[in-house]
């Protein structure tokens, strides 16, 4: 039940109390006036209205206690919180981005890759861009590589992901595909197979886990 029809339940069950008391001490007041022999108009105008607003609250009463049970208020809560455990789930950093990877780091099986969020820009995007850096306007190729944020981040990889390299393995733009310890052990010199080093990267992540890694191919 949602806290907002507990309240009004809540209510509507003081204002039900309260008025059946309040017809009680009316009708302990008429039968002491009738005893008497006194005029009990007023207070028998009294019992009548009372009486209807006890049926009044116990309609109410009634109604706000059907629809708290209704399975329909149960389906959207169990909805809520599935939603609510999904986006629990993922974070502000999932998505494809464009990077430097400048630190590799295998710790008791798991690959740490720390990258450092970059722009690869065209068109007139890299032209101003070019421009402001006081590089050579339009930029080679119609590209440019805009770096100004020095935060880096490290995220996990998983670990049965293929890196796909291009200009680095020699291959060119379709390049090939290596497995994460391969690339691993090239980037950190334990094996001459490719300079993978300072060349950009697209890295794609889910639930902040680098789920794809690929290589940008520069001409």
């Amino acid at each position: 039940m949602e806290a907002r029809q507990k309240i009004v339940m809540g209510y509507l069950g003081v204002g039900l109390a309260a008025a059946l008391i309040a017809g009680v001490a009316t009708w302990a007041i008429t039968s002491n006036t009738r005893t008497n022999g006194m005029d009990s108009q007023t207070a028998e105008e009294r019992v009548s209205e009372l009486e209807a607003e006890v049926a009044s609250l116990t309609a109410a009463y009634e109604r706000a206690s059907s629809s708290s049970e209704s399975p329909d208020v149960a389906v959207e809560e169990t909805g809520a919180d599935a939603d609510e455990d999904e986006s629990a789930s993922a974070t502000a950093e999932d998505g494809r981005h464009f990077c430097f990877v400048t630190g590799i780091v295998n710790e008791t099986g798991e690959t740490m890759v720390t990258v450092d969020y970059a722009e690869m820009l065209t068109g007139t995007e890299a032209n101003a861009a070019a421009t402001a850096a006081g590089e050579e306007s339009p930029p080679p190729n119609d590209f440019f590589i805009r770096n100004v944020n020095p935060k880096l981040r490290t995220f996990p990889v998983k670990s049965a992901i293929q890196v796909h390299l291009t200009a680095s393995s020699g291959q060119g733009i379709d390049g090939l595909d290596v497995g994460l310890g391969e690339w691993h052990d090239s980037f950190v010199g334990m094996s001459p197979g490719y300079e993978v080093q300072h060349v950009p990267y697209w890295i794609t992540i889910a639930n902040g886990v680098i789920v794809d890694i690929e290589e940008q191919y520069i001409p």
